[in-house]
């Protein structure tokens, strides 16, 4: 598997933006929520032990999830803190959508967007919000030049894939248009609001405001949308993008029709067309992963029970639902062991029971 040519990646891009009526019904998105909430109610009782800890399904943690529960749950989070290496994709994301606004290079445009976020720290405006503006104002100007040149990077990958004028003025003549994101797809189990499902969409094929095209039956979609990704796994690759295109559908409402992959630093591109088969099938993975992590919930909870050092010293009354584990606790301390043999060679034949 390699990158597709960029003329095949925009073709098929651009027959993201038909007119034809889409092949989900225009209730998809409620129906999967329905369906997700009926997959929460039945595992996510059994997740209360984890209380007071969030869980955050991402493509990331459920890889983790499914390759070792038990040690991924142990993961500790650190406090969040801004680095160029986290800073890259968002800041890149915003210079991609300037450089295609203004017909200017990455590199440029990177440039702009960097010193304008620097200026604007604090303020909403062009949707900037956040810390990472003020993270940028704080920084002296060599480490704003590390930033600048990470994020030019990762917009030079994604300005790369494809001719993105050219997609835009064949978009533009349909009513649509490339728009990158603000910020993450997010969704939270209405009956457990700790646990959300997240995903980082970097570029959306949208119908566009005022258009013919916003208010056609192919707008109830999503076009498509583009997710430029660092790690390229090739038996969850597919996985990914299906559970990015469940996450955008369960957030915003509407199904996308394409998501396309595209890994860089792997030199790889992965196109999926989205339907209601693969949407079930992110549902059902969903659904182990959530029962994998219910058993160990119910595990770790008999393992607390039966632990001697979770159980109260003998100088105390024990709670009743205790009591049979420290009293089979005390039964083998050395010395009781030791006292109930001897006394049993002492009364032979009969035999001897330990002290109580």
């Amino acid at each position: 598997m390699s990158v597709a040519h960029p003329e095949l990646i925009e073709e098929w891009l651009l027959a993201s933006s038909s007119d034809e009526e889409p092949a989900e019904p225009r209730d998809a998105s409620q129906g999967l929520r329905d369906c997700m909430e009926s997959v929460g109610s039945k595992r996510l009782r059994d997740l209360r032990a984890f209380e007071g800890v969030g869980l955050l399904l991402s493509s990331w943690s459920i890889r983790r999830l499914f390759e070792d529960p038990s040690r991924a749950l142990e993961l500790e989070d650190e406090p969040f803190s801004w680095t160029p290496d986290r800073a890259r994709r968002q800041v890149g994301r915003q210079a991609f959508q300037v450089a295609l606004a203004g017909g200017m290079p990455p590199a440029a445009a990177t440039a702009v967007v960097v010193d304008q976020m620097a200026r604007e720290a604090g303020g909403e405006r062009d949707g900037w919000s956040g810390s990472l503006p003020a993270w940028l104002a704080g920084l002296p100007p060599g480490a704003r030049g590390v930033v600048q040149a990470e994020a030019c990077s990762w917009a030079t990958e994604l300005w790369d894939l494809v001719d993105w004028p050219h997609l835009q003025s064949g978009l533009a003549s349909r009513g649509w248009r490339v728009a990158a994101q603000h910020g993450k797809d997010r969704w939270r189990f209405r009956g457990s609001p700790r646990v959300t499902m997240e995903s980082q969409t970097d570029i959306r094929v949208v119908a566009a405001p005022g258009s013919a095209g916003a208010g056609s039956a192919a707008a109830r979609q999503l076009g498509a949308i583009v997710l430029v990704e660092r790690s390229y796994r090739e038996a969850t690759a597919a996985d990914d993008l299906a559970f990015a295109a469940l996450v955008s559908a369960l957030s915003r409402g509407k199904v996308p029709r394409k998501v396309l992959g595209y890994w860089p630093q792997a030199g790889v591109t992965l196109m999926v067309d989205v339907n209601r088969q693969l949407l079930l099938d992110a549902v059902a993975r969903l659904d182990r992963l959530l029962e994998r992590l219910s058993y160990l919930s119910c595990r770790e909870r008999k393992v607390v029970l039966r632990d001697p050092s979770r159980l109260p010293s003998p100088s105390r009354a024990p709670h009743p639902l205790r009591r049979p584990a420290w009293r089979t606790t005390r039964l083998w301390q050395p010395a009781r062991l030791a006292t109930a043999c001897e006394g049993s060679r002492r009364s032979q034949p009969s035999a001897a029971r330990p002290p109580p």
